[in-house]
């Protein structure tokens, strides 16, 4: 038998496809896809309260050593340093007053505190006929004898012309406080000193090691 189409089953029709249609549209716009879309406190009542903190766990092992960092610019150059205790001291005689031929100073120097680098030098005269022994030693206030030398003297006479001779001394030393560095001569025949000369260089620091 064939049915007529009737109003009321068209109606009946567009009713079911509209209340299909509308629950997917209504399911697609209400559907969550971020926890943004749920309001902050009932999203706290989701996450329940937060758990007591766990034990510490071991150490972990030491990392492999890295790769050395590239070497870094040159730095400033520094401030000049002070000047050092380098200074020098020197004492001059020309020509020793008389003759000599007990022991006696016949040159002296003034040092302050520090240590030093000394040498001396004598330059003696015979103007006798026969030879002169002769010996020059470098002294300060403290130690009688910091070098000592002997040195023969020929005697000017008709054959002899060299009559002049020279003697070198030289110590190192460190005084504490002021004090005078001297060269003290003697001869056994009356000789002249001339161009006595005691110099010394202040320094850092001596020391003397056994030969």
């Amino acid at each position: 038998m064939r049915r007529h189409v009737t109003y009321a089953n068209v109606a009946a029709t567009l009713a079911l496809v509209f209340s299909i249609t509308g629950g997917a549209l209504a399911a697609n716009h209400y559907l969550i896809t971020s926890t943004k879309q749920i309001k902050p406190s009932v999203l706290k009542k989701l996450r329940g309260a937060r758990g007591a903190k766990g034990a510490t766990g071991s150490p972990g092992s030491a990392g492999s050593p890295g790769s050395a960092g590239t070497v870094g610019p040159a730095g400033a150059s520094g401030k000049e340093g002070p000047r050092g205790p380098s200074t020098a001291l020197e004492a001059f005689v020309g020509v020793v007053p008389g003759t000599i031929t007990e022991h006696r100073d016949i040159a002296t120097l003034a040092v302050p505190a520090g240590s030093y680098v000394v040498t001396a030098k004598v330059g003696l005269f015979n103007p006798n006929t026969t030879r002169a022994l002769a010996n020059c030693k470098l002294h300060d206030d403290e130690t009688a004898d910091l070098d000592t030398q002997f040195l023969t003297v020929e005697g000017k006479g008709a054959e002899t012309h060299h009559a002049f001779a020279e003697i070198s001394l030289d110590a190192s030393l460190a005084v504490s406080s002021p004090e005078h560095l001297a060269v003290n001569c003697t001869s056994d025949e009356a000789v002249e000193g001339e161009n006595v000369k005691i110099e010394a260089i202040q320094v850092g620091g001596t020391s003397s090691t056994p030969g």
